[in-house]
């Protein structure tokens, strides 16, 4: 831990932090700052280093000698945990006082450590007086899991002088260990009881022959995932091409269904710092997403007539779709919705037609509004008895604009 041997001594530091904020900007606005030569900063191994050209932090009392302090990783692949250092050099007559350190990302954990004259690094207290001279060094981790592409974050320190912060950038380009054709396995919309299969292929743009695993662990009771080498494995059991293939079971709840499918390779990470060991290889997480309807279930759910004009008539299909085969019976009942009115003007009509399968039953709706008595907008809802015992009914909206004239009449 560094000593305070500046000039105020240390009973006027421990009067300073007694001291109301009025009075602490008092006190600071005498100390008088002045410069140093920053000490060389040097990479460690597996560990990445400040760069830049030559700058001075004079409002902030430490001196990086960049222009702007960052830690730049480089290359990196998904998952990698790396870690980095830079370091500053105290500066001004009467030192600075380290009053905070925030990150802007919870993929990162940053220390500070300082190094006084002729001493090893120790870590640096919050509310500690650093002397001018003492180096001042940062030492960041941070973990890729679940990023893509340019990576950029950084973390502020900050001092009790005026001008106060100073922004460490951490940088690096992340690149996808595992890469699948689709990032989402999306089963769309499912009848209940149904079963529904995605596949996709999965490759490694850092090796060409690995071995592929799911993480069962992690995946829900209602999923099943296999890999397979989708150009056949070696004796060794590794490909460099694969096919993932994941299921949506029977048991599926009803509802919107969400959940992730992790995949496990044998590729090493080769990542450094602290949290390395336990995420030694390359993974990826695939979100799955979908919905499980039915047994039964309307398509589409709402039924638009558009512009009706009074006295014509206007029509609109929709479909009951069966998780099995069709019911003996189906019938369709009003009820009232906004627009509905005693005298009635709307006069709705269905017909049953063949479906496109021995599963599905299409339903044409017509509606005829009464020439004088109904303008403007109007919707409603009809009650579909499906004949199915696990759905008895569906809801089925309606809607449509009645315009202010009619059509013209044939003339003979």
């Amino acid at each position: 831990m560094a000593t305070t041997t500046d000039k105020t001594g240390t009973g006027l530091f421990r009067g300073f932090t007694s001291l109301g904020p009025i009075h602490r900007l008092l006190f600071l606005a005498i100390v008088e700052i002045g410069a140093c030569q920053p000490a060389p900063v040097a990479g460690v191994d597996g560990q990445a280093a400040g760069h830049g050209a030559r700058a001075e932090f004079v409002g902030a009392g430490l001196d990086f000698g960049v222009e702007h302090a960052s830690i730049e990783f480089g290359d990196l692949v998904e998952g990698q945990v790396v870690s980095g250092q830079v370091s500053a050099i105290v500066h001004g007559e009467n030192g600075i006082v380290i009053s905070g350190l925030r990150k802007s990302c919870g993929c990162t954990t940053a220390n500070l450590f300082v190094v006084g004259v002729d001493s090893e690094p120790v870590p640096c207290l919050l509310g500690e007086r650093l002397n001018s001279g003492d180096q001042l060094i940062l030492k960041a981790t941070v973990d890729t899991i679940g990023k893509r592409g340019d990576f950029d974050t950084g973390v502020v320190i900050e001092t009790l002088l005026p001008s106060s912060e100073v922004v460490v950038s951490l940088s690096a380009q992340v690149s996808p260990g595992l890469v699948a054709s689709s990032r989402n396995v999306d089963f769309g919309r499912v009848l209940s009881g149904g079963l529904a299969t995605v596949s996709m292929q999965v490759r490694s743009p850092i090796s060409d022959d690995f071995h592929l695993s799911i993480d069962s662990e992690r995946l829900p009771e209602w999923i099943s995932a296999t890999v397979v080498p989708a150009d056949g494995a070696d004796a060794s059991g590794t490909s460099g091409d694969w096919e993932l293939r994941v299921s949506l079971n029977r048991s599926a709840p009803r509802g919107v269904i969400n959940g992730g499918v992790r995949l496990v390779s044998d590729i090493p990470r080769r990542s450094s710092g602290e949290g390395a060991s336990t995420k030694s290889f390359v993974d990826a997480r695939l979100y799955v997403a979908g919905e499980v309807v039915g047994p039964a279930v309307l398509s589409p759910a709402h039924v638009s007539f558009g512009m009706v004009h009074p006295g014509q008539a206007s029509s609109g299909v929709f479909a009951i779709e069966y998780s099995g085969a069709l019911p003996d019976t189906a019938s369709l009942d009003l009820v009232a919705g906004e627009g509905s009115s005693a005298a009635s003007p709307f006069v709705l009509t269905h017909e049953f037609l063949p479906g496109s399968s021995a599963s599905e039953q299409l339903v044409r709706l017509t509606v005829l509004v009464d020439e004088g008595l109904w303008r403007g907008s109007f919707q409603g809802e009809l009650v579909v008895k499906t004949g199915c015992p696990g759905q008895p009914s569906l809801k089925l909206g309606y809607s449509g604009v009645v315009l202010d004239s009619t059509l013209p009449k044939a003339t003979e």
